[in-house]
């Protein structure tokens, strides 16, 4: 049995916000609100903080610095934004500068508390593998800048600005360019961007593209970047990735106002949200092993630590939203077919080519009258072993994850996870080991192997209900295509 893990929830009601969504989009385990650094306290004081929140996943590190201070009006906007722009901005920008400077020198002296006796319980990446994502939250401009620009209340994006030159009201530029690239949230942005880029996958593929799309020197303006990031989301580039390709004879980008809200009410991208739903039972897979290790309740190997169960669980926690979907889909459809085979286990095996090197191995067990933790144990071992052989079976995959649970969801069950590295190179002393496996398993041969290769659309296909066809939809309608608005806003619109 672990020890428990406590962490932060936030010191003022915007750094409480702040934790609060950024628990949803990166998960418990990867999220830490009020990180502190041991320097200061050879007297026995606290320690001093770090920033106001820190995401760390894999390689890649999230900085936030939140700043919460309501712009005054005193009839003048330049001089009321070159207060608030020095406050809310360029001070939290120097804090994350800082935080990023002891991360890369001390990547090991990091607490959940100001008497540093916590230790952030995962591990950063070490320097050179790092990957940082520096991101400010300045709040408090909205009413003056829906005012002064008739928008939103989002700030602009206006690359052209350079470093100490922003003079020009509600514009943010390049913040510290001879430091690096620095992204500004505000009070209409912030949960925008972390709602619909709800993943750590999602997010970081945004912030790494909007930052290479700025330097590039292909964004000339974007009024607010809500509508930015609905340009963004609505069009795919060659490798079928999230990006905007000028047209020719285009050297720059202008997004107006308004386009986000375009966007988010097409039918298409609301077919997407009806899709997307069900991945959030990934979601909750990893919330519930996760809240298991910060209540020390997490069972498996008892060498294993936080980092290693961190491990195991950042390998689904890097599943984009879409990727989220087509799994939470196989595994569905998994838990629907072993109604019909209650006695045998259920295996499920999914890859995707997305991730062609990543597989999951779903084994849905009866529930067995043995002792509870007897059982676990022997499904853990069942569970390992048969990861161990599909991994031999299939060498191309890298990573194989196994996932096992009861049949019966109706009530809360116990879960178990492995994770299996594949080697380069299978030893004589593996493969006999590995083939002991397969016989008592009974995997014989590839066929006994059964595997779902899940293809989908992140943006769907109108799916028309059969029984609608012969029959005329009146405009008023909710439309059959399953994008939940009205007909003649959907489908019925005119082509």
């Amino acid at each position: 049995m672990a020890n428990q893990l406590n962490k932060s929830t936030g010191s003022t009601p915007s750094e409480q916000y702040l934790a609060g969504l950024c628990e949803n989009t990166f998960l418990k385990l990867w999220s830490y609100p009020n990180v502190f650094r041991d320097q200061g306290r050879k007297n026995g004081g606290d320690g001093k903080e770090l920033c106001d929140l820190l995401v760390v996943c894999g390689n890649d590190v999230i900085i936030f610095s939140d700043k919460s201070c309501e712009m005054t009006d005193s009839g003048k906007a330049d001089l009321d934004w070159s207060r608030w722009y020095r406050k809310a901005i360029d001070k939290s920008a120097d804090q994350v500068f800082g935080a990023e400077r002891w991360i890369r020198k001390f990547p090991d002296k990091f607490f959940l508390d100001p008497q540093c006796t916590h230790p952030l319980p995962i591990s950063l990446p070490a320097p050179e593998n790092l990957r940082v994502h520096r991101i400010v939250v300045a709040l408090g401009a909205k009413s003056r800048c829906r005012k002064e620009l008739k928008g939103s209340g989002s700030l602009w994006l206006k690359p052209s600005i350079n470093g100490s030159n922003h003079c020009d009201p509600f514009h943010i530029g390049n913040i510290k360019p001879e430091k690096g690239f620095v992204h500004v949230f505000d009070d209409v942005t912030l949960s925008i961007m972390l709602s619909e880029l709800d993943t750590i996958t999602d997010l970081v593929n945004y912030l790494s593209w909007k930052e290479e799309y700025i330097l590039s020197n292909k964004l000339s303006l974007a009024e607010g970047e809500e509508n930015l990031l609905g340009e963004y989301l609505s069009n795919l580039n060659k490798k079928n990735q999230h990006d905007i390709v000028l047209p020719p004879g285009y050297d720059q980008l202008v997004v107006q106002k308004d386009n986000w809200m375009s966007v988010r009410q097409s039918p298409e991208f609301l077919r997407k949200k009806r899709a997307d739903e069900i991945s959030y039972l990934w979601d909750d897979l990893i919330n519930e092993f996760c809240g298991h290790i910060f209540g020390g309740t997490i069972l498996g190997n008892p060498d294993y630590t936080t980092d290693d169960h961190e491990m195991i669980l950042r390998v689904l926690a890097l599943e984009s939203r879409f990727r989220r979907r087509t799994i939470a889909e196989a595994l569905r459809e998994a838990l629907q077919k072993s109604k019909t085979e209650r006695e045998n286990i259920l295996w499920r095996l999914m890859v995707s080519k997305e991730n062609p090197d990543t597989a999951y191995v779903f084994g849905l067990f009866p529930e067995f009258q043995d002792d509870h933790e007897t059982y676990r144990l022997f499904r853990r071992n069942y569970l390992s072993d048969y990861c161990q052989v599909v991994a031999y079976k299939r060498r191309k995959l890298r990573l194989i994850v196994g996932i096992a649970m009861e049949k019966d969801q109706s009530k809360k069950n116990s879960k178990d996870i492995v994770l299996f590295e594949s080697p380069k190179n299978w030893s004589k002393e593996m493969i006999a080991e590995t083939e002991e496996m397969q016989n008592t398993l009974k995997i014989q041969n590839q066929e006994n192997l059964k595997w779902s290769y899940i293809q989908s659309n992140e943006y769907p296909e109108p799916q028309i209900n059969p029984q609608l066809i012969n029959r005329k939809i009146r405009r008023n309608e909710r439309c059959p295509c399953g994008s939940d608005i009205k007909y003649k806003k959907c489908c019925g619109r005119p082509q």
